[in-house]
């Protein structure tokens, strides 16, 4: 009987096998992969740094179902890959099929593609060396049907020379996430048995780590060495110190308006704008950030704040540059607005034409803050950072301006003051904000004083002069 080498999942170094060897099941491609770890420390711990290349659904089999495996992609670290044409036979000896790959391994040159591949993503890289060689035995990912023998070839790249931005990757344009590899590694990370793929599968952040990836950090010795290479990152890296215009808005009545839409308008189209109703909020809102030209944003349900970032560091702008960005964006948020009016326009005539057993008429407003100051934007947690946020003391300032402007609105007196009465849209601009302002579409209403928990400063109302 010849030795079977098989298995929902083997791992295994090249060695001496039996000349008569087989796989069992046998692979139906075989796979050359080229994997780089790249390790970083910050002031917390060290950390690999990881990527997900492509979002692909797993072909189930009959009676499984998308509770059975919900992801629809994987960790892994940057890697470059090539699959090899599979021979007439298949590959079935195992001595015949390791033999294949190393030459066909010969003739990729790896390292020179990971290498320029590297550079492309990772500015400053100047080498990668060679770790170790193991072969997976396993069941494909994206088709579990199918069996596929890989060998991954570990490399670690020189890091001495590289620029520490490319890595923070402060603003996550890259698509980078770090885990923690030293102590805190097993408290991130859970284990599973996966009924589709047939193995163990250790899962960060609710997504599944390559199986390449897991079999390195899942031991203790092989952390310790990867710790021993981290390239050290300054938090200053993570972030940056910015001066600039800050506005924090909020879309008064959503909630009601979109299950009101719901419910009742079952034929929204999007030339409607239906998708603000039927979706979320945040089409609304992407449309007013890219007319306005805002990049730093942050967005939760039917509410958002977000920066123009005028000048870095400890330099302030001038009330020209205040003026120039706060015109763009008031012209911008003035379109936002009046695609509001329009969905209530849609909303009226729907709830008055229609017996729908609603007693309130569906309507949306819309609030706005604005500020200038300090802030900083990145990843303020540094390496172990979820997303790219802002903070700082003009931050927290914007947002208790906007929640003391929803109050102020709401109260009776300030009603009947500032003749408010059916005012839909309500605007509060801090006094530094409102020297830049003049000559724009910005109408005073009257100054109050906007309080909301430890935040009191004095304010101005303002309406926008359509």
């Amino acid at each position: 009987m010849p030795e079977r080498l098989g298995g929902p999942y083997r791992r295994f170094a090249r060695s001496n096998f039996a000349a008569d060897a087989i796989f069992e099941p046998r692979p139906t491609s075989l796979v050359l992969i080229a994997a780089l770890e790249i390790t970083v420390s910050d002031q917390f711990g060290h950390y690999l740094l990881l990527i997900s290349p492509r979002y692909e659904q797993v072909e189930l089999a009959d009676g499984q179902n998308t509770e059975t495996l919900p992801e629809s992609h994987h960790w892994t670290v940057p890697f470059v890959a090539r699959t090899l044409e599979t021979p007439s036979g298949g590959y079935k000896n195992v001595a015949t099929t390791l033999g294949i790959a190393e030459r066909e391994t010969k003739r990729w040159r790896p390292k020179r593609e990971l290498t320029n591949y590297a550079r492309a993503i990772f500015r400053g890289i100047a080498d990668i060396q060679p770790v170790e060689t193991f072969y997976e035995l396993k069941r494909s990912w994206s088709q579990p049907q199918v069996t596929k023998l890989y060998k991954i070839m570990r490399y670690r790249a020189e890091l001495g020379n590289c620029e520490a931005s490319t890595f923070a990757d402060p603003h996550s344009r890259k698509g980078i996430a770090f885990i923690p590899i030293d102590d805190r590694y097993e408290r991130v990370v859970r284990k599973r048995d996966c009924p589709v793929h047939q193995r163990e599968e250790t899962l960060y952040l609710s997504t599944p780590l390559e199986s390449n990836v897991a079999a390195i950090l899942n031991e203790k010795d092989r952390r310790g060495e990867l710790c021993a290479h981290a390239l050290a990152l300054d938090r200053g890296v993570f972030y940056r110190e910015y001066h600039g215009l800050l506005l924090c808005g909020d879309i008064a009545g959503y909630g009601a308006a979109s299950a009101y839409a719901e419910d009742h308008m079952t034929n929204l189209a999007d030339e409607d704008h239906g998708a603000v109703l039927r979706d979320s909020a945040s089409v609304a809102f992407t449309d007013l950030f890219l007319e306005a030209g805002v990049a730093q944003v942050h967005t939760a349900g039917d509410g958002f704040v977000c920066a123009i970032p005028l000048a870095t560091g400890s330099k302030k702008p001038t009330q020209k540059q205040v003026k120039e960005a706060l015109g763009r964006f008031v012209e911008a948020y003035i379109t936002y607005i009046d695609r509001l009016d329009k969905l209530n326009q849609a909303l009226a005539k729907h709830f008055t034409s229609n017996q729908t057993g609603t007693s309130n008429e569906p309507t949306m407003g819309s609030r706005l803050a604005i500020h200038v100051g300090g802030y900083r934007y990145g990843k303020m947690s540094q390496a172990a950072s979820l997303l790219t946020g802002f903070d700082g003391r003009e931050i927290v300032a914007v947002t208790r301006l906007e929640q003391a402007l929803r109050d102020y609105t709401h109260d009776k007196a300030a009603i009947k003051k500032h003749k408010l009465k059916g005012m839909k849209h309500f605007l509060a601009a801090s006094e530094e904000v409102m020297r830049a302002a003049r000559t724009l579409p910005l109408e005073e209403i009257g100054r109050f004083t906007a309080k909301s928990k430890e935040f009191a400063k004095m304010a101005v109302l303002v309406r926008l002069a359509r």
